[in-house]
């Protein structure tokens, strides 16, 4: 029943026979008439060559080679270790059971692993390339691909083009390459890469790795306890739930370490990225609603080069590093564990205190407690309520000058 359907189907399939002998199904090119049909598959190891046409071929058992060649072929590996190749045209790849390699080749590919640990490529070409059950090896090529790596430790790489990425199930290793990408480590711990570009970077859940790389990229942790790194240029980090690591590196960063945002939010903005943002534009289609950190668990935020902005959390350490950088609290902190600053430095770096602009202006006071090295920390409160604590600036910080007050509206 099974063969029938099969035929049914305008596939081309070969009839089973008794013996298990490699067979190669090749004739001299100059004799073969463009009206060929495709040659068969029998349960051996085969090699299957296509024709101009579109043309439609199942492997069956054994480690077959299969070939499209012109036309949009539609090529099944079925059981065995495969080697699948589309050649020209839109072509359709499906490695079933088995450790396949699949390439799609030239046009916009459509290219399926199956089961097993399959090494699976679009080739040139706008491609949409699955990895399927197993530990596979995704790569796009060319084009601007779709990848997504499946259940399994996949590892999935979108090369040239602007690409979208996901890793799926299991702790992958997903990459954009050049372009501008958007990459999603899905489940699992994952370690996310944008490399060249202006990229999107989500961790998913799991606790996970993202680093930026070049270009101006927007880094978001969401679940599980991350590390985001942003690398050169001006990038966005924000975390989500757990205990998180932020890194800014090189460039004017902008950090949140508090859960602000909506991922979707996020999406929309580098999806359609509008031209020369001010900070209060940014702060419109962002969207923040400061009500709504609800992460409580302490993060580590280092901004590293550059002028840096620095949304702090709850329970949070931050560090600016180099640059003059602007450090901003609230009274989402009231009520919880102040957020600390370890390198605030008086008339180069500036704290801010965002609140309720339908409440009366809050009160700032500053008192210096003594530390364990010796010296003395900064304790800011807002009517009496401890928001920030600044280590070793109990002596230098001045509460008429340092500190600006920010209405949320």
């Amino acid at each position: 029943m099974i063969w029938m359907t099969l035929i049914g189907l305008g596939l081309v399939v070969g009839f089973v026979v008794a013996d298990d002998d490699d067979d190669t199904s090749e004739s001299d090119s100059d004799q073969i008439p463009i009206e060929q049909e495709p040659t068969a598959a029998t349960a051996g190891n085969d090699l299957l060559l296509g024709t101009s046409a579109a043309d439609s071929t199942v492997g069956l058992d054994g480690d077959d080679e299969m070939t499209g060649g012109k036309g949009g072929d539609r090529l099944f590996g079925d059981n065995g270790n495969d080697t699948i190749t589309g050649g020209f045209d839109d072509d359709s790849l499906f490695g079933g059971n088995g450790n396949d390699q699949l390439d799609g080749g030239e046009d916009n590919d459509k290219v399926y692993g199956g089961r097993g640990n399959d090494v699976a490529s679009g080739g040139a070409g706008d491609d949409s390339v699955y990895g399927g059950e197993g530990n596979d090896t995704v790569l796009g090529q060319d084009g601007n691909d779709f990848l997504r790596g499946g259940a399994g430790a996949d590892r999935v790489f979108g090369d040239v083009g602007d690409d979208t990425i996901y890793g799926g199930g299991g702790d992958d290793s997903v990459s954009g390459g050049n372009g501008h990408d958007l990459v999603d480590g899905g489940l699992g711990d994952d370690t996310v890469g944008g490399n060249l570009g202006d990229d999107l970077l989500t961790g998913g859940e799991g606790n996970d790795v993202l680093n930026g790389g070049d270009g101006l990229d927007l880094l978001f942790g969401q679940d599980g306890d991350d590390t985001l790194n942003g690398g050169a240029n001006n990038d966005i980090l924000t975390d989500g739930a757990g205990t998180d690591e932020l890194n800014g590196g090189s460039g004017d960063d902008l950090i949140y370490a508090s859960g602000f945002i909506d991922d979707q939010v996020l999406v929309d903005l580098f999806t359609n990225p509008p031209a020369d943002l001010t900070p209060a534009e940014l702060e419109e289609l962002l969207k923040l609603d400061f009500s709504q950190d609800t992460d409580s668990d302490g993060d580590i935020v280092d901004g590293g080069d550059g002028n840096d902005t620095i949304f702090a959390g709850i329970g949070d350490t931050l560090t600016g590093g180099e640059g003059e950088d602007v450090f901003l609290t609230g009274d989402w902190i009231e009520g919880h564990e102040a957020a600390v600053i370890t390198d605030f430095t008086e008339g180069e770096d500036v704290l801010g205190y965002i609140y309720d602009d339908s409440q009366p202006e809050p009160k700032m006071t500053m008192v210096a407690e003594a530390n364990s090295s010796g010296g003395s920390d900064a304790v800011i409160m807002a009517d009496g309520v401890i928001v920030m604590r600044l280590e070793n600036a109990g002596d230098t910080f001045d509460i008429s000058t340092d500190i600006a007050l920010l209405p949320a509206a």
